[in-house]
């Protein structure tokens, strides 16, 4: 059956959102995908239905990519030709894109809302690509004057693994590449479920306890139960607190909280900027020497492709490469169950802590 997308007709501000959609935790990552994707104009204009495969109001011929996010998605639709303009290349992990820059035929432009849409005008940019909390309405207004598409991606609103890769299918419209968008979107399914497939069922009590990140201004951003990392922890074998389970998003809690939680957490997932070492962690909280995988030297960061600048391809890839992140956490707790050392070839985003 052909998918169906709602795109508004009228103006050029749009937005692709999840809005009016209803979503559940679900076990199955085959059925984890967004119900709808929607435009949503600010008028409220009447919704059509595309089930054509041709561009969205015309073609994008050069884009500005406001989000590190979407440099794979043009990249693996064949568009990388597409992008012209970024807000910064300090983030980026994508080398095609660093290289665009320093051969001038990608601009840099500065942050959304501050960006120099009158650089944006003079480069010919015919479209914009940002997470919809980035452009402010008087900034939306200002592109729509200057005749500059405003395509709003809230795919960080997606809490499944595969819903958040789906997008790519969405983008795919945009670019006129629906069929590569339709296929793409099937074989990341496919892969990620060829991983989760490959693990061994295994009930609540028998899932090891995941201890995420760390303390920030004296503030500890767990994974709520029914949160992104939550779902790939989840199908990787391992468990997160479920208190509350529905949590979608970070829960943010006392350092003392969280430590009591997880007492018994063989594994830490750290998720560190920097590149602590297992002896600046056990000094930074003589606390930490009580966990289980302190003790046992189970701490990995997600560091292993971060750039000499300040980019790391975790943030940048792993959207539409869940089943590398998957094949990770599941190598990782498959070590512990097997008390072995994870075999760090395998590993292609976490490293171990030393």
């Amino acid at each position: 059956m052909k998918r169906r997308y709602r795109i508004s007709a009228g103006l050029i501000i749009m937005a692709l959102s999840v809005t009016g959609c209803t979503r559940s935790h679900r076990e199955n990552p085959a059925e984890d995908r967004p119900a709808c994707f929607e435009w949503n104009e600010s008028a409220g204009e009447q919704k059509i239905a595309l089930d054509s495969d041709g561009p969205v109001d015309g073609p994008v011929r050069k884009a500005a990519l406001y989000s590190t996010t979407y440099h794979p998605l043009f990249d693996r639709l064949g568009c990388r030709d597409r992008v012209a303009a970024i807000d910064t290349e300090i983030y980026t992990s994508s080398s095609w894109v660093r290289e665009g820059v320093a051969s001038g035929d990608i601009i840099l432009t500065g942050p959304m809302p501050g960006a120099d849409i009158e650089k944006l005008m003079a480069a010919e940019i015919d479209s914009v690509f940002a997470p919809a909390y980035t452009i402010p309405p008087a900034t939306a207004k200002k592109l729509q004057e200057a005749g500059i598409r405003c395509f709003l991606i809230q795919d960080w609103l997606e809490t499944g693994p595969l819903a958040r890769a789906a997008w790519i299918e969405a983008v795919g419209r945009i670019l006129g590449k629906a069929e590569a968008g339709v296929r793409q979107r099937k074989e990341i399914s496919d892969r990620y479920l060829q991983v989760k497939n490959s693990t061994p069922a295994a009930d609540v009590d028998d899932r090891p306890l995941i201890l995420c990140s760390m303390p920030w201004q004296g503030q500890w951003g767990i994974p709520g139960g029914s949160s992104y990392l939550a779902r790939l922890i989840h199908d990787a074998g391992g468990r997160v607190p479920q208190d509350p389970a529905h949590a979608t998003g970070s829960r943010m809690l006392q350092p003392e909280k969280v430590l009591i939680m997880h007492s018994d957490a063989p594994i830490w997932l750290i998720n560190s900027a920097g590149s602590p070492s297992l002896k600046t962690i056990s000094d930074s909280n003589p606390l930490y020497r009580h966990i289980p995988a302190l003790q046992a030297e189970r701490l990995y960061n997600n560091n292993k492709r971060s750039t000499p600048g300040r980019g790391n391809d975790y943030y940048e890839s792993s959207i539409i490469y869940p089943d590398r992140l998957l094949s990770d956490l599941t190598e990782i707790i498959r070590a512990w169950r097997e008390e072995r050392e994870v075999d760090e070839k395998q590993l292609f985003y976490y490293q171990k802590v030393r």
